[in-house]
């Protein structure tokens, strides 16, 4: 078991935990903080901590922001710099966030090793990210060069 928290702007949590719903059906202890351009990183700070303390379980505590240097990064690793058992992870996407829902993480799971299954996710989700007309101009090139064979 593990406590997830995503700490976005606007709205941006809100969706992807529903986008996650629709294909986990259902998902564990997910709650969220949204912030609007209004907010001080202190007040995000706030809702941090006011949101672990609502956790029923004291399990390990994942953040997820959205923008790596943003404020939401910057409140989430002021909490995790004082709360033990709590790692933050940036650039959250929906990949991302189905391999850390189903990632087997509870109070049992190391602290090196939580941290290399965040790792791997982290890796696994960059590694998806890519520009979809080089994998068409490569599947391309693969077809014909099969055709060339023949």
């Amino acid at each position: 078991m593990k406590n997830l928290i995503l700490v976005t702007h606007a709205e941006f949590a809100k969706g992807i935990i529903t986008s996650a719903d629709l294909i986990l059906g259902g998902t564990e202890s997910i709650k969220y903080v949204s912030i609007s351009a209004k907010e001080t990183v202190i007040n995000v700070v706030k809702a941090i901590r006011e949101t672990m303390e609502s956790f029923q379980e004291k399990a390990p505590v994942i953040i997820v922001t959205d923008i790596a240097g943003g404020s939401t990064t910057q409140a989430a690793m002021q909490v995790m710099n004082k709360q033990e058992n709590t790692y933050v992870v940036t650039g959250l996407n929906l990949g991302m966030l189905l391999e850390i829902i189903c990632a087997d993480i509870s109070n049992e799971t190391g602290k090196e090793t939580c941290k290399e299954i965040l790792r791997d996710i982290v890796n696994n989700s960059k590694e998806t990210i890519q520009l979809a007309n080089d994998l068409l101009e490569e599947t391309e090139k693969s077809s014909n060069e099969e055709l060339e064979e023949l």
